[in-house]
Formats: structure tokens, sequence, C-alpha cells
């Protein structure tokens, strides 16, 4: 098993970041659309927004991501870190990579004084869900949604 990088993503990482990206989407059933794909990028590598990307690197190919937003909460004084969105490309699962980018995930809330890390995963996503059971505390939140169109 090849050495493997947690960094933040660079501008140059958006070819692979968007193979990946897509495969993300399509895991979830989601069509992409190129224009919010280019803004989210944009705002994941503009220093001044509060969105991060954290990428997994292997061999000089980047393997995952792992997508970051900080925010307010009316509950803490600090800021809380919320995990949009992670993703390992099937061939370097079961590896380690998504717990790495987790483990760099906690470290980048840490260090930038975060109150929480946290995120949501579908029921069904028993793969994930094993590894967050492992490092996280699971709340007994749920969550609905309204579509505003």
């Amino acid at each position: 098993m090849q050495d493997m990088d947690i960094r933040r993503a660079q501008v140059e990482d958006f070819d692979q970041w968007s193979v990946l990206w897509r495969g993300y989407l399509a895991f979830y059933g989601e069509p992409e659309d190129a224009q919010t794909s280019q803004i989210t990028w944009q705002r994941l590598i503009d220093g001044q927004e509060p969105m991060h990307a954290l990428v997994a690197v292997r061999g000089g190919q980047v393997v995952g991501f792992a997508h970051l937003i900080g925010h307010r909460s009316t509950w803490s004084q600090k800021d809380r870190l919320y995990l949009n969105d992670l993703f390992v490309a099937q061939a370097h699962r079961q590896n380690g990579v998504a717990r790495q980018l987790l483990e760099h995930a906690r470290d980048f809330a840490a260090r930038n004084d975060y109150d929480w890390l946290y995120w949501t995963t579908r029921e069904g996503n028993a793969t994930a869900r094993m590894l967050y059971d492992q490092i996280a505390s699971r709340t007994d939140f749920v969550q609905y949604r309204i579509s505003i169109d």
C-alpha cells in the first residue's frame, strides 16, 4: 500500500476532484449540474469562504475528499463544522482513507477552534455507518427538509 497524504485541496486538483465529485453525486442518485459543480469548487478553494476541502492523495492521485462547512450556532459561542460530503474512490475503499479524512477533519476543527464536527448520512449507508459508529456518537436527531423552488 502506498503512503497517503491528506491535505487542503489546491487549484490543480480540480480535474481529479471532479471525477470523484461525479462519482459521489452518482452514489446518491443526484444529477450533476456543471455550473453548480464549478461554483462549489470555487467556494471550496477560496480561503475567504467558510467552505473547505480536504483531499486524500495516494501515488499522486486524489483518491478521496471531505468537504467541510463552518457556521455559527445559536447554542454555542463557538462555530460548528459540518462535514457536508465524504467520498473515497471505489478502488481505495476499505483501507483507511475515509477514517484518515475524518481524523484530519477533526484535527482541522480543533486547530480552528470549532465546537463540533458533525454530519448526516443515509440510514441505508451501512458501510459508512460502521465506520461512523466507531469514531463518533450517533444522535437522535431526525432531519426534515423543505425544498424551496
